[in-house]
C-alpha cells in the first residue's frame, strides 16, 4: 500500500507580504514611541513654579531636499516667546527625530547664551544635516526639541514636539 504522507510547514511569508508586516511592525513600534514620548513630554517639567511657560516653536524654512544624495542640510528655526515677569537666558537647545522611519535629523546640541526680556520672541538657528535610507521619503518632519533655560539663576527645560 502507498501511504501519502503530508508535511506541515509553518507558513513563511516572503516577498511583498513580509515587507508589509515589517511595515506594520515598525509604524506600530513608532506610534508606541511616540505616545512614549509624548506623555513623558507632558509630565516632565522642571520650571519653577513662579515662572510662566514660554512658547517655544520649531520651524523648517523651506523643504528638506535630498537631490541624489541621502543627504540634506538642513535649519532649525527655534522660537522662544518669554510669557513670564522675569528675562529667560537661553541656554542649550538639542534637536532630535526619535520617531523618524524614513529620514532623521543627526542629533544637535547647541549651547546659547541668550537673553530673552519680558514679552519678547527670539529666533535662534541651528544647523544639521538630514539622512535617508530610502529614495524621496515624504513622511512630514517630527522634531523633539529640549530647550534648556534660566530664569533667576534657576535652570530648567521645556521640551516640545513639532
Amino acid at each position: 500500500m502507498h501511504s501519502a504522507r503530508t508535511e506541515h510547514r509553518p507558513a513563511v511569508r516572503t516577498g511583498l507580504a513580509a515587507l508589509k508586516v515589517q511595515e506594520v511592525f515598525m509604524r506600530t513600534l513608532a506610534i508606541c514611541f511616540l505616545s512614549v514620548t509624548l506623555l513623558h513630554c507632558a509630565t516632565v517639567s522642571d520650571r519653577p513654579a513662579s515662572v510662566a511657560a514660554p512658547t517655544v516653536t520649531v520651524d523648517v524654512p523651506g523643504t528638506i531636499f535630498f537631490g541624489a544624495g541621502n543627504t540634506a542640510p538642513v535649519t532649525l528655526e527655534v522660537s522662544i516667546t518669554n510669557h513670564a515677569t522675569t528675562p529667560l537666558r537661553v541656554r542649550q537647545i538639542e534637536a532630535s527625530t526619535p520617531t523618524m522611519t524614513t529620514y532623521r535629523l543627526q542629533n544637535i546640541r547647541q549651547r546659547f547664551d541668550e537673553t530673552i526680556a519680558t514679552g519678547e520672541t527670539k529666533t535662534l538657528k541651528l544647523f544639521t544635516n538630514a539622512v535617508t535610507s530610502v529614495n524621496s521619503p515624504k513622511e512630514p518632519l517630527s522634531v523633539r526639541t529640549v530647550v534648556t533655560l534660566e530664569a533667576n539663576g534657576v535652570p530648567f527645560r521645556e521640551i516640545t514636539m513639532r
